[in-house]
C-alpha cells in the first residue's frame, strides 16, 4: 500500500501481456551485438513473435490482477485510462532509425492497438512538452495518453 492507496483495486494487468522471465534477462545480459537495456525485452519480444512466450494468463500468481481489456472497457459509457510511453517514433521497430531501435512499436497509435481500444475514442493526448510541442508530438511521442 502506498500512502493509503490500495493498488489491488486500481492496478490491473492485461491477461494477454507477455512476461519477461529471468531467462530473458540472463540472455539479454550476455548479448553484446547491439546496445540494450539488459532487462530482457529483446528476448521476450522474440519469444512473443515466435509464439513461445509466456503470457500473464499463464501465471497463477497474477490471476487476481488480470483483466480482459476488451471486455472491461468496450461498451462503457465513460472511462479514463492512462497510457504511458517514453520513447518516440525514431525508436519504433517499424518506423525508427533501424537498426538503432527498440524491440517494440512505440508510436502513440500502438497504445490503442495494444489496449484493443479504437483510436476515435481517444479524447486527450498529453505530453511533457509545451502546448505547441505537444500538438506536434502527439502522433509520435506521447508521454501520457488519456482516454475518457
Amino acid at each position: 500500500m502506498i500512502k493509503g492507496i490500495d493498488p489491488d483495486d486500481i492496478v490491473f494487468v492485461s491477461k494477454n501481456v507477455h512476461i519477461i522471465t529471468d531467462r530473458h534477462i540472463e540472455e539479454d545480459s550476455s548479448e553484446t551485438a547491439i546496445g540494450t537495456t539488459k532487462r530482457g525485452n529483446g528476448p521476450a519480444y522474440r519469444d512473443k513473435y515466435s509464439r513461445k512466450g509466456k503470457r500473464a494468463c499463464d501465471m497463477h500468481e497474477l490471476q487476481p490482477y488480470l483483466i480482459d481489456v476488451y471486455e472491461e472497457f468496450h461498451g462503457v459509457a465513460e472511462c479514463s485510462i492512462l497510457f504511458e510511453g517514453a520513447q518516440g517514433a525514431l525508436l519504433d521497430i517499424d518506423h525508427g532509425t533501424y537498426p538503432f531501435v527498440t524491440s517494440s512499436n512505440c508510436v502513440s497509435g500502438q497504445a490503442a492497438a495494444a489496449a484493443s481500444i479504437l483510436p476515435p475514442f481517444f479524447k486527450v493526448f498529453l505530453t511533457s512538452a509545451s502546448r505547441e510541442e505537444a500538438l506536434a508530438k502527439t502522433l509520435f511521442s506521447p508521454a501520457l495518453i488519456i482516454w475518457a
